[in-house]
């Protein structure tokens, strides 16, 4: 269960990369394993892709990113977060100065423009995320728009992925893309 990989990632500090992908983690796993981060040092790579976990889930683990230096891959494609899930995760992102969080997987979700909203105030005070993956969501031109404009402050951000759209217009993907690869350049 996630509880008991919670309570192993508690003392264990050698294992750098855990993928639960398609597990029932739920939102109760989700709350074992955010107490775990809050203490963990030495995982890196957390893949929770597929696991059923939602709002409240997100919110826990929220709380984990603010305090985790480590952490700096997170995977949370085809989960149920929702907007409110996503909502949490950007502001913890957003405000956490010890947030070591280079990628960050929203995909296969059906987060909206409220979502985009969230994640355009994370890229606007994110100094540390270098890659966010966002395909085959809810995010229309209007969501993409205030990323767009978010983008134009981030000074981190190198790659991001936003296909497979299908409520945003394709001009839209690629001036996002065209965006952050100008950014990289400069």
């Amino acid at each position: 269960s996630a509880a008991a990989i919670a309570s192993v990632l508690s003392t264990n500090q050698s294992i750098y990369s855990l993928s639960l992908s398609n597990c029932p983690v739920k939102d109760e796993g989700a709350i074992a394993l955010s107490e775990a981060l809050k203490t963990n040092i030495a995982l890196y790579k957390l893949d929770l892709s597929d696991t059923q976990i939602g709002p409240e889930g997100a919110l826990a683990l929220a709380g984990a990113l603010k305090v985790n230096p480590v952490l700096s891959m997170l995977n949370m494609a085809g989960s149920r977060i929702g907007s409110v899930g996503c909502d949490a995760l950007c502001k913890a992102l957003k405000g956490a100065a010890s947030s070591g969080l280079k990628e960050l997987h929203l995909s296969h979700m059906p987060i909206d423009d409220k979502a985009a909203a969230a994640i355009a105030a994370m890229l606007s005070g994110s100094r540390v995320l270098e890659r966010l993956l966002m395909t085959h969501t809810h995010i229309t031109d209007a969501g993409a728009q205030l990323i767009c404009n978010a983008l134009q402050s981030n000074t981190t951000l190198q790659s991001i992925d936003v296909s497979n759209n299908t409520y945003m217009d394709k001009s839209w993907q690629k001036l996002l893309n065209h965006v952050v690869k100008g950014k990289a350049k400069a």
